[in-house]
């Protein structure tokens, strides 16, 4: 019998023996009963257990869920604040695109670009910045989604102010994971002053032509002026001498043999100046030398002392050149080695390196060398480490030669005392 049942049987009736035996039947359904409830209850609260846990679990679920993207919602925001920060920054103007030219994003340079246009978002990209109805012929943007590469052009834009701008745009696609464009970033740089810098510096180089021409012509005129009074003087200094050799003094003679060297001179320095004049002033044509062919050339119009041997280290090379500048260049290095060599085997030898963006010649002799403190003033122009009286000549070999390098994007130098190289870059 349950025992909630007995309990009560007892507390009410007494001992159960006593009970007459025609109840027996009742209790025993009540206990059934009674043990039916139980189980009931047992389930009930057991499922009831059931159910709180797993709501709880539920629960728990939902909260970190709702955790996991507040944190999301706080990342994105921030890469948005993050990336928004970042175009707003850039002083160029940028413009995010979709594939049909509809603006979706742009920064505070673009809308100040295009002020008059505001806003910007929403339009169509040649609406908003070209005030067209249509989409443009030879659109950079239009290009960069058909290559899916990278577009660029030049623009006009003439503001609500009506001042000009120009502007160099660049069209560069998006992709996704399949390479397949999606969009276009345009980036928009105000290029006005550099435009304008380009043509004030073709108008400069325009004018320096012009002045170039000018001198050139003015050189030759000089020269040719002064040459004629200068044979002059020669042809009065050589007639006196030979003709009147008996009626002058000797210190007369003298100054006569002064005034032919000074005039010899002023023929020299003339002679220069005219050279210096072609090189500056010739066009300058670039083709492909062979630089040995050309060495040839220079040593068979040089009148080389027959103590005097030159070795060419190796092969010289084929190099993008002007002909007439390289020649120049080699004629006078080479006539200038043999000029001061002091050795009775005199040795001049010619070499070169190849460097990765230029070629690196050097010629070399046996001569006394050249002292430091010298090695810029023989590039400059008349100047020379001898007086001419005594060396005969009017410093103007090498100045040709620096110059001739450097009309070739080059440099010239003197290396230890003996050693001078060029250095010429190729076209």
């Amino acid at each position: 019998m349950n025992t909630l049942l007995s309990r009560q049987i007892h507390k009410f009736l007494g001992n159960i023996d006593t009970i007459p035996k025609e109840l027996l039947p009742l209790f025993d359904s009540i206990s059934e009963a009674y043990e039916g409830f139980d189980k009931d209850r047992n389930l009930i609260e057991r499922s009831l257990d059931l159910s709180s846990k797993e709501l709880m679990d539920v629960n728990q679920k939902l909260r970190q869920e709702v955790e996991v993207r507040k944190q999301a919602e706080q990342s994105v925001l921030e890469r948005e604040i993050f990336l928004s920060d970042i175009l707003e920054s850039i002083q160029d103007g940028i413009s995010v695109l979709s594939p049909d030219l509809d603006i979706i994003r742009v920064n505070g340079a673009m809308e100040k670009y295009y002020a008059h246009s505001i806003p910007l978002e929403g339009k169509k990209c040649y609406q908003a910045y070209h005030m067209r109805e249509k989409k443009c012929e030879n659109c950079p943007c239009l290009r960069a989604l058909e290559t899916g590469e990278l577009e660029m052009e030049e623009v006009k834009l003439v503001n609500k102010d009506e001042v000009a701008f120009d502007l160099e745009l660049f069209a560069f696609p998006i992709l996704d994971a399949s390479g397949k464009p999606t969009g276009v970033v345009e980036y928009v740089r105000d290029i006005s002053q550099r435009k304008e810098a380009e043509r004030k510096q073709v108008s400069l180089l325009e004018q320096v032509m012009k002045s170039n021409e000018e001198l050139t012509r003015l050189a030759y005129v000089m020269t040719h002026d002064l040459k004629t009074p200068l044979r002059g003087i020669s042809t009065l200094t050589e007639w006196l001498k030979n003709d009147h050799s008996s009626e002058i003094s000797k210190e007369a003679k003298t100054k006569l043999e002064q005034l032919d060297i000074r005039t010899q001179r002023m023929h020299s320095l003339i002679d220069g100046l005219l050279a210096y004049t072609r090189l500056i002033s010739s066009p300058c044509k670039i083709d492909a030398i062979n630089i040995n062919d050309l060495i040839q050339d220079v040593i068979s119009s040089l009148d080389l002392p027959e103590n005097i041997k030159i070795n060419i280290k190796r092969e010289l090379p084929v190099i993008k050149c002007e002909q007439n500048r390289m020649t120049q260049i080699f004629h006078h290095l080479i006539q200038n080695s043999a000029r001061f060599i002091d050795k009775s085997a005199g040795l001049i030898e010619i070499n070169f390196t190849e460097r990765p963006k230029y070629w690196e010649f050097s010629i070399s002799d046996n001569g006394p060398g050249i002292e430091k403190k010298y090695h810029d003033k023989i590039f400059k122009m008349f100047q020379t480490l001898e007086r001419w009286e005594v060396s005969g000549y009017a410093g103007i070999g090498l100045s040709l030669v620096k110059k001739a390098v450097e009309t070739h994007g080059g440099q010239i130098w003197i290396e230890s005392n003996v050693l001078v190289k060029t250095l010429s870059d190729t076209y």
